[in-house]
């Protein structure tokens, strides 16, 4: 991980996400690097990258997370890869809100749990269920990490506002 460039994991998960290719491995080793910000005190990239935290965070993020949501046609057991890493962006989400004092990835986490993006139509359904497995996985894992608590702090916060939704 440390000799991977932040910037051109990015560039070429994008990229694979688009072509529908060969996104398992960089979606894994991006997941990897946000849990490396979220455990390493302070909570930066590894050096040399530590100046593209913020970028990394809430730049790259939301881009990846959207192009993952819309990924509708997983093969095995490749969705529990989208859903590792969709777990990880609740984690910062949380940790960033109890220790950088910011909200910036709240909007994002509420983009996860919208239940029409493709991702959800198409992967992790059984039968006739409405809802995807995955969804109730990660709505789930979002109550234990506080997310209900911090979107109702959110609101209480003059600067945040109902349109970043």
């Amino acid at each position: 991980m440390n000799q991977t460039d932040p910037d051109s994991l990015t560039t070429i998960l994008g990229l694979s996400l688009d072509e529908k290719s060969d996104w398992e491995e960089p979606l894994q080793i991006f997941t990897q690097f946000l849990k490396y910000i979220r455990t390493n005190n302070p909570p930066l990239l590894p050096a040399p990258y530590s100046d593209l935290t913020d970028n990394f965070l809430y730049v790259s993020t939301p881009n990846i997370l959207k192009k993952c949501l819309l990924y509708a046609d997983c093969r095995n057991q490749s969705d529990l890869i989208i859903v590792e890493f969709l777990k990880e962006v609740i984690s910062t989400a949380s940790f960033s809100v109890t220790n950088k004092n910011t909200t910036q990835l709240i909007p994002v986490v509420c983009q996860i749990f919208d239940p029409v993006h493709a991702f959800y139509l198409h992967n992790g359904r059984i039968m006739n269920q409405q809802y995807s497995m995955h969804m109730t996985t990660l709505a789930n894992y979002a109550i234990q990490n506080y997310i209900p608590f911090h979107l109702l702090q959110s609101f209480s916060n003059e600067d945040f506002k109902i349109e970043d939704f």
